[in-house]
Parts: structure tokens; sequence; C-alpha cells
């Protein structure tokens, strides 16, 4: 008798095991051809119930589109200043063919700027205070007159388990990250890059809190707690398959830019650096083959004629 109980056992559970192994198994159709993205570049990636589409214009700004049986989830969109790009993404997603909706990681326009391109979404959503900073953006809501829907903690959309996360004053005043288990795959923002010049303009070492500190402390976490994830998507310059290698990229190039903003770390000519113009410059010489304008946008004058950049000294 407690033979055939264990035998019993054994065949429910495998009957179970095999049954959840069939109602988790997706079989996509062919991915959309990749020359509608015509400004950049695709890399599909597919699993037995997710499909990953990493969309890259030229400028190495990022769009990930997860798909599901039941419909695509766009993370991020690109800046607006491409807005061939927007459109490139629009025209990908009606060529999946199926629902769409949109997850914004944090409240900086180069992570929203395509939304008025993209036609027929049905919700947007972001972490609680990423939503709640998006919804009172005047420039995010001439895009869209769809309210961000908040979601804290996890939430099941279109068939798989996001899990929803904020790290405070890092890249920005609150950067998402989110999680799908199921599938590996970990959503950035910028709170990581790839072979990309990180935008540290909003670093303000003069106050109380020290972003830079926080930053690397808390991608930090990231390695410890994610790294037997197989992915991770950036919003500059596509993604990566190794998390702790790449984490291990961004502290290196975080660190080096505190230490030359601190003085810590000397120029070449063993002095001190006293502008944002000599710590950039310091910055493009040691990774010369960064990709992105991030590290530029510190620069006086980057965003309008009389501003005065970062404000790092």
């Amino acid at each position: 008798m407690p033979i055939f109980r264990i035998i019993l056992f054994l065949f429910i559970a495998t009957f179970s095991q095999l049954n959840f192994a069939n109602i988790r198994t997706v079989q996509f159709a062919t991915p959309p051809h990749q020359s509608i993205v015509n400004t950049g570049d695709v890399k599909v990636i597919t699993g037995d119930h997710f499909r990953f589409h990493v969309l890259k214009d030229s400028g190495a700004y990022t769009a990930t589109i997860v798909e599901s049986a039941a419909g695509s989830i766009l993370i991020d969109t690109g800046t607006g200043k491409n807005p061939a790009f927007g459109k490139n993404i629009h025209t990908y997603l009606t060529s999946i063919g199926k629902p769409v909706s949109v997850i914004i990681t944090h409240d900086h326009s180069d992570h929203y700027g395509n939304l008025n391109a993209i036609l027929g979404i049905q919700s947007i959503y972001a972490q609680t205070s990423v939503a709640k900073s998006l919804n009172q953006n005047k420039k995010f809501q001439k895009l869209t007159n769809i309210k961000v829907t908040d979601i804290q903690g996890s939430a099941n959309l279109y068939g798989l388990i996001y899990d929803f996360h904020t790290i405070d004053h890092a890249e920005a005043d609150h950067n998402s990250y989110i999680a799908i288990d199921s599938a590996k795959g970990l959503f950035v923002g910028d709170l990581l890059y790839v072979d990309a010049y990180n935008y540290i303009r909003e670093y303000t070492p003069l106050d109380e809190t020290d972003e830079l500190d926080n930053w690397i402390s808390a991608i930090k976490h990231l390695k410890q707690k994610y790294a037997d994830y197989d992915y991770v998507f950036v919003g500059h310059n596509g993604f990566s398959e190794d998390i702790p290698m790449l984490v291990d990229k961004n502290v290196h190039y975080l660190s080096t830019a505190q230490a030359l903003i601190k003085g810590t770390q000397k120029l070449p000519t063993n002095k001190a650096a006293t502008s944002v113009v000599e710590v950039v410059n310091e910055m493009k010489r040691r990774f010369p083959n960064y990709k992105g304008k991030g590290l530029g946008f510190a620069l006086p004058g980057s965003f309008w004629p009389e501003d005065p950049g970062a404000k790092w000294f």
C-alpha cells in the first residue's frame, strides 16, 4: 500500500508539472521583420512563455517590448527627439498584433518621449512614486491623456507577474526597476547603462544626500539580489546577459566620476579638477568607447544657452 501511494504521488506530481508546462508554453508567431526599425536595430529573445524585443535607435536610446500570450508591454519609449523611432515602435507593436500597455521606469523625457506616436495604448503603469511624478508632469501630459496607474509591489500584466521596486536619489529622484522572475528578466531604466555614458548631471555633492554613494550602494544590492537572472534591460544601449559584470562596470564608472569631482582622483596633470568641463573631458578620455550623450548633459549650455550645467563645483 505505501508503495502504491508513492507511485500514485509521483504520477500526480509528474502530470501536474507537465500540465503546468503546457499552460506556460507559448507558440509565438514569427517576430516582426527587423527592417521595421529603420532608425536602429532589434534583438529578439524568445523563451517558453515570453519574448523580449529590444529596440535600440541610432543614439542608443532603448525601448523593450515584453510579449506574452495575451499582450505586449512596452517598457520605456526612447527620446521624443527621435520621432522616427517612435513611429518605428508603433509599427513594430502593430506587427506583433496584440494589446499594448506601457511601463515607464522614471520621470525623464527620454523614457516617455514617444508616447504620442504609439497609438492604441490600453494602460500606462509605473511604480507608485514614479506614477505620481508623471501624473503631475505637464510635459508628460502633453503627450498622452492616459493617467498613469500606480503599482506598488507585484501585478499580473497580460499573464506575467511584474514586481515593481524603486530606488530614490540616484540617477533620478525616483528610478524604478521591474523584475519578471518567471522570465529571469530585470528592467532597470537608468540605474545601469551598457557601455554608455551615465547621466550624472543631477549629482550635487555639496548637499546632504550624496546621490552617487546612494546609486552605487543600490546597484550593488541589485547585483546580489538578481545575480541568477539571465537578462538585464537598460534605457541606453540595449541589454546585458551578465548582471554582476554590468554592475561592476557601472560602479567603476560612477566611482571614477565621483573621485574626479571630489578631487581624490587627479587629472593627468596631477592636479584636481576644478570644473565640470575638466571632469567630462577626463571621463571621455578614460571611457573612449562608451556611447550616448548622458555625460555631455552635465556641461554648461546643454539644455538652454544660459544653462549653468551640473553643480559639481
